[in-house]
């Protein structure tokens, strides 16, 4: 039989162990709870709340605990230059106002979460935006035109400024010009849309077996032209450069609304495969309007 010490070595033993088992469950589960409570996550959800011309604020949303957030590291460049890792620029708040961007132009966005301890995460992906047009100098335009984008089109703004006061009365429209690097521009379909929010179809699916809607090669000097005074309605018959009518009718923007603002050129690509890019946009106003006879026909001939 155990002697009186045998017993309590045995039960001091257990003890110790008892304690052991506790430490090291304690141990862990502190760890595991710094673990999670310390967990960087990767930004998401980026998105454009505002743009101009030359100004763009961007949003994102993010989980990681406010005791383990440092601050948000990002980049940006033009759609047409290649990324810069190293240069960047940090903000404290989940959104950054980006000044100074040229008029016409794509960006891609990158942002990443910085935490204590020196841990970061992995930049986001490539977020496209877009800067508005002046229609005063729409030239030299590099905006992309995303594939099969139907879902979501595109609006472009245009910024329109000192081009009197209402539509249909002391100010008129020209033209609407557009030359759009593509490689099947059948899969385009676009519209005009007023800052009053009348929205008149431009064409749609027209060019198959060509490239591009006007002459990239001289973008602001040749290109397709959607003119109410054509002497030829666009279709699927004709080359997209030159100067057609609209599909829709022009003249239906004239309610007396003010031309100055954010117009809105919408394009939807209705196909994957062929990623575009716009290369002028721009909408031409005239102080009279002078349309030409449309849809002439014979009412009667005779001999005299």
């Amino acid at each position: 039989m155990n002697s009186s010490a045998d017993i309590l070595l045995v039960l001091g033993r257990k003890i110790l162990l008892c304690f052991a088992i506790l430490f090291v469950q304690f141990g862990l589960s502190s760890k595991i709870s710094k673990a999670e409570s310390s967990a960087c996550i990767t930004p998401f959800n980026v998105k454009l709340d505002y743009q101009s011309q030359d100004t763009a604020i961007i949003s994102w949303t993010d989980f990681t605990s406010p005791g383990d957030f440092v601050e948000y590291q990002y980049t940006f460049h033009p759609a047409d230059e290649n990324v810069d890792y190293e240069d960047l620029s940090t903000s404290e708040s989940k959104s950054s106002t980006l000044t100074s961007l040229e008029s016409g132009r794509s960006y891609y966005f990158y942002v990443r979460t910085v935490c204590d301890d020196d841990v970061v995460t992995n930049f986001t992906s490539g977020f496209l935006f877009h800067t508005a047009i002046d229609n005063s100098q729409a030239c030299d335009a590099y905006l992309i035109i995303p594939d099969n984008n139907c879902q979501a089109p595109n609006p472009y703004l245009i910024n329109v400024h000192g081009e009197g006061l209402h539509l249909g009365e002391d100010v008129f429209i020209k033209s609407v010009n557009l030359t759009i690097e593509h490689e099947w521009p059948a899969d385009l379909e676009l519209e005009i849309i007023s800052p009053s929010g009348v929205a008149i179809p431009l064409f749609a699916d027209f060019g198959i077996g060509t490239s591009n809607v006007g002459d990239i090669n001289a973008p602001c000097v040749s290109p397709l032209s959607l003119d109410m005074n054509a002497c030829e309605r666009i279709s699927a018959a004709v080359p997209l450069v030159g100067s057609y009518k609209p599909v829709g009718d022009l003249e239906l923007l004239y309610d007396s609304s003010t031309p100055n603002g954010e117009w809105q050129l919408q394009i939807c690509d209705d196909a994957p495969g062929q990623i575009g890019v716009i290369r002028y946009a721009g909408i031409e106003f005239v102080d009279m309007s002078c349309s030409g006879p449309d849809d002439l026909y014979f009412v009667d001939i005779n001999d005299t």
